[in-house]
């Protein structure tokens, strides 16, 4: 994929957030990766506003990652 394909999917995932889970789909594929993650913090409260993750785990639920990462805090 050409690299300004990839910024321009970027781009527009910017301000569509539902955009998000195909645009890191094509990263995760242009990049050969195992999957990518996309985590909205707000500075603060600490907390974890959105989250979208792609080839991590597929179908998982998100709550699971306050255990697996618990640096990362999440709204209750």
């Amino acid at each position: 994929m050409p690299k300004t394909s990839l910024v321009s999917i970027i781009n527009d995932a910017a301000s569509s957030p539902e955009a998000w889970p195909e645009a890191l789909n094509t990263l995760t594929e242009a990049a050969g990766v195992g999957g990518a993650a996309l985590i909205i913090s707000n500075k603060t409260t600490r907390l974890v506003e959105e989250a979208c993750f792609s080839g991590l785990a597929p179908g998982s639920d998100p709550t699971t990652f306050d255990i697996t990462l618990p640096w990362i805090p999440t709204r209750q």
